[in-house]
């Protein structure tokens, strides 16, 4: 992953951060009847990535910046830019704990929101 925009911000992502993708869409189950058939059961389910940490830099308020995206917790514009110019967008906020590490000047944060990840080239 190259980077990260969040609300139209561009944040460079590590390059050892490995991080997960979870387009959305349905998360399926399936459960057992007595008779031994079976049924399955979906769950709708928003979009989701992690493990990524992203390059935060002091002198332009990104640390603040992000956090007063979470604290609005309001649904903003965000997209995943992969290594092949490949892009992942969707709308959603940085999910948990956001806490920088003052040694490498890195956030390692997670992102969701409703709906699917769209993918454009």
């Amino acid at each position: 992953m190259r980077q990260v925009h969040v609300a139209d911000r561009a944040f460079a992502v590590a390059a050892d951060s490995d991080g997960n993708r979870d387009l959305g869409g349905m998360s399926a189950d399936v459960q057992m009847n007595g008779d031994g058939s079976s049924r399955n059961i979906l769950t709708r389910k928003g979009w989701e990535v992690d493990g990524l940490a992203l390059a935060i830099n002091d002198a332009q308020g990104d640390q603040e910046f992000l956090q007063a995206v979470i604290d609005d917790g309001v649904d903003v514009p965000i997209a995943f830019v992969q290594a092949g110019n490949v892009t992942y967008s969707g709308t959603g906020i940085p999910k948990g704990d956001f806490k920088m590490s003052t040694m490498n000047i890195t956030a390692p944060l997670s992102f969701g929101g409703p709906g699917n990840l769209l993918k454009h080239s």
